[in-house]
């Protein structure tokens, strides 16, 4: 995301050299290398996970990953234990040796007991009370935990998740129209937290009524701060409190709150919630602009003219996950081809050779090319288009080509985090800012070029978890 504040420490020497190599040029091309083979996506994946494990601290508790260039221990999902335990148990998976799945059994452990962490010593939140939120909060520290104990059947991360909704139940905030924790509804901060619930509502074997009555209570408010349109669409301009534009994009935008009804459409089978999330689909489509032969959302628009965010956090690639969403409940082609038209409108900008205003020069899971080949690949695996298995590749030779080898043959990303210091190049190693996100994109391709794809989703992410259209 955005909104992280970066350092850089290297010797200046060092700053010129990766700004020089990694600075961002509107339209420059990425480095890009072709592979010798398909195990050079697995064995690139590899070489990062042996960087990531430089800053691995093992203690009585479980496993953590210090944050390079920081005094701090992170739980979050973003970059922090519960996102190192999800990239350890997807190489486990994937790749079948033991001890990734120790090290992942360890980070779950530590975030099982450390959470709350991740309220008394924040990860660098992007604004006030985003530790209550989705990936820099509690609640990406839950979906975590919940997908740790899907995975190894263990209650206690059952009830490490069950004492965070405790927390939310305690920091509860109701009025009139229902009940609220930060009063902002986009997926970083409330809707996020109602992913959470959902999630954990659907993960007890017995479902919680009370828990179910706060989660509606929740999207009841929620849903009394959107705004119609003259056409009866549906926008929320909930970032308005930190910034001028009105953002569409998914964590911060109108899209991720429409995919958050469609998600609740589809856990309580409410027909107000998935009218919600086809009427955010609505507005999202009369706020698209044409690029090239497609349609792209604005994330900004100003005199010199419109920036397009590209990635997961804030362009297509979170767009479409509501669009997606909609498609599995209904079964509209029309939102396959929304999805489509903003992929010609991503190409029409040079992506994912080339970097633009909204494809800068980052490497994040978040917001850049390790996103997209996730996206490809998980619309390759709904329906077998070699397009997408094409751009897939594409995105890829980039993430080989950025590589940086170091001289015990471990690989890093230098990039820079931040949208607004596209100067300040870092090598983070967390799973949405850096190398963990990175490798996990590339061995769902490895998984893909050797026909055996299986990749479990969080509930952020309606993408298939195997090769759909080999089952149709």
């Amino acid at each position: 995301m955005v909104f992280e504040s970066a350092n850089n420490t290297d010797e200046d020497d060092t700053v010129t050299d990766d700004n020089n190599r990694y600075g961002f040029v509107d339209g420059k091309a990425y480095l890009a290398r072709d592979p010798e083979t398909i195990e050079d996506y697995r064995d690139t994946a590899l070489a990062a996970e042996r960087y990531i494990s430089r800053f691995q601290v093992s203690d009585a508790d479980g496993i953590y990953w210090r944050v390079p260039g920081e005094d701090r221990i992170d739980v979050t999902l973003h970059h922090g234990s519960a996102g190192g335990y999800y990239f350890y148990i997807k190489l486990y998976k994937a790749l079948g040796d033991e001890r990734y799945k120790n090290i992942a059994k360890g980070a779950a452990d530590y975030t099982a007991e450390h959470w709350h962490l991740g309220i008394e010593s924040p990860s660098n939140p992007p604004f006030p009370l985003s530790e209550l939120g989705l990936h820099y909060g509690i609640a990406g520290t839950g979906l975590g935990l919940l997908d740790a104990y899907q995975e190894f059947d263990d209650e206690r991360y059952l009830q490490a998740a069950e004492r965070i909704a405790d927390f939310y139940r305690g920091q509860v905030h109701s009025q009139a129209t229902g009940s609220y924790w930060t009063d902002n509804a986009v997926l970083m901060l409330d809707g996020g937290v109602l992913l959470f619930l959902a999630q954990l509502y659907l993960a007890k074997k017995q479902h919680d009524e009370t828990l179910r009555e706060l989660i509606e209570s929740a999207a009841r408010h929620i849903l009394s701060k959107g705004i119609r349109t003259d056409s009866g669409a549906l926008r929320f301009d909930e970032f308005r409190a930190y910034s001028d534009a009105t953002i569409p994009g998914f964590m911060v935008g109108s899209a991720g709150i429409g995919y958050l009804f469609a998600v609740l459409a589809d856990v309580f089978d409410n027909a107000t919630y998935l009218k919600a999330a086809k009427d955010v689909a609505l507005y999202l489509d009369e706020q698209a602009t044409p690029v090239g032969g497609g349609v792209l959302n604005a994330t900004s628009s100003s005199q010199e003219g419109s920036t397009y965010w590209l990635g997961i956090c804030s362009g297509v690639a979170g767009i479409a996950r509501l669009f997606f969403k909609l498609y599995q409940l209904t079964g509209d082609d029309a939102y396959l081809h929304a999805i489509g038209n903003r992929v010609d409108g991503l190409e029409a900008l040079g992506a994912p050779e080339h970097e633009s205003l909204g494809l800068w020069n980052t490497l994040s899971y978040c917001c850049g090319v390790p996103g997209l080949l996730q996206f490809f690949i998980g619309l390759y695996a709904h329906d077998g288009d070699p397009r997408w298995k094409a751009l897939a590749r594409r995105s890829a030779r980039v993430l080989l080509g950025q590589a940086e080898v170091q001289d015990d043959g471990s690989v890093v990303w230098p990039l820079a985090w931040e949208h607004a210091h596209k100067d300040v190049i870092t090598r983070p190693i967390g799973y949405f800012n850096g190398a963990q996100g990175i490798a996990a994109s590339l061995i769902q391709l490895y998984q893909l070029e050797r026909g055996a794809f299986a990749w479990s989703r969080l509930i952020s992410d309606p993408l298939p978890a195997n090769l759909e259209f080999q089952a149709q």
